[in-house]
């Protein structure tokens, strides 16, 4: 990262403080190492152990949390209210890359009495006031993606999304394989609804995608997993159940996500029963989830939703970065290369 464009970061992060504090947000800083986490499947944790003088049982094993909503829920859920942090998180297991580093920066927000259409406004807003920045101004105008903020966003469901890009009818049960089968897709023995959905997202839906405007594929199918709540099935096609959820992507990149928060006791019992089974199943032992955790999800029956969008992402389309190391200090991947050299030689 260039002198240039940590002065770039610096404003950015300004920006973000000043939106958010504006509009009555309190700035929250948790514990980036913790003895819980929600167990998530296809995410894997940096895992240590607190060691102390004189301690006779093994030592408690700790984690760098890879969000920090297991602190920010407890807070909603106890009447904090409106909430944001933005500071770091840790991802094991992900390939260093273009668009990855296991320690990023995240910006996430919490909203009370709200569902996901509230929060996709407040995004809408936080993009659109990105190139009216006073600071951010120059930053746009210059790497010439004003345009994008500026744009409207294209808003569209998964189940459209497929249709228009995939020529695939995105249904619940066989019909999801029939319809891939007849577009082209040849189904693996070895895939479930749930792989075969994220192949045909990944390989043909995410990469015709817009990279002009902010684009939102909402309401995600209820087989994929989350913690977010299932919505009413609609009137017109109950063949696909559907969650308060939406993706965000700006200029190509997938950069922001939402839940309308999942506040069902039973159905979070059964998220975690299942997904420490698959973690289990994968020869991982799975985190211990908070204490309290179903208690304070389901606090008092009221909707809230939560946004978690990728700084270092945001940074990269303001600033027309084409690769992640360009608006991060000193990524891992660098690093790691310079070690891998001493070694050999």
């Amino acid at each position: 990262m260039t002198q240039e464009m940590a002065w770039a970061r610096r404003d950015l992060d300004r920006f973000v403080r000043q939106f958010f504090d504006e509009r009555g947000f309190l700035q929250v800083d948790p514990p980036l190492l913790s003895p819980y986490a929600i167990p998530e499947a296809h995410i894997r944790l940096f895992q240590t152990s607190w060691e102390q003088p004189n301690l006779g049982n093994a030592p408690p094993e700790l984690y760098l949390i890879p969000s920090p909503e297991l602190w920010l829920k407890r807070l909603i859920a106890e009447g904090w209210g409106a909430m944001y942090f933005l500071g770091r998180c840790f991802r094991n297991g992900e390939a260093l890359g273009r668009y990855h580093n296991p320690e990023f920066t995240m910006l996430e927000w919490y909203e009370p009495d709200a569902e996901e259409d509230d929060a996709l406004e407040t995004l809408k807003a936080f993009v659109r006031e990105i190139p009216e920045s006073k600071s951010l101004r120059t930053l746009t105008e210059r790497a010439g993606t004003t345009s994008l903020f500026r744009a409207k966003p294209l808003e569209l469901t998964v189940a459209e999304a497929f249709e228009h890009w995939a020529n695939i009818r995105l249904v619940d049960g066989e019909g999801l394989f029939d319809s891939a089968f007849r577009s082209g897709y040849e189904p693996r023995p070895d895939e479930d609804w749930k792989t075969l959905f994220h192949r045909i997202l990944v390989t043909s839906v995410e990469p015709a995608l817009p990279d002009d405007q902010l684009v939102i594929l909402r309401d995600y199918p209820a087989a994929v997993r989350t913690l977010a709540q299932r919505k009413p099935a609609a009137d017109a096609d109950r063949s696909l159940q559907v969650r308060g959820r939406w993706e965000a992507y700006l200029g190509g990149l997938e950069l922001a996500n939402c839940y309308r928060e999942l506040a069902d006791p039973h159905e979070l019992d059964d998220f975690l029963e299942q997904e420490q089974r698959t973690i289990q199943d994968e020869g991982r032992t799975p985190p211990e989830p908070p204490p309290g955790l179903r208690n304070y999800l389901a606090a008092d029956g009221h909707s809230w939703a939560g946004v978690a969008l990728g700084f270092d992402r945001l940074l990269m389309a303001v600033s027309g970065t084409p690769r992640l190391e360009g608006v991060i200090f000193f990524p891992l991947h660098d690093s790691v290369q310079t070690s891998t050299k001493r070694s050999l030689g």
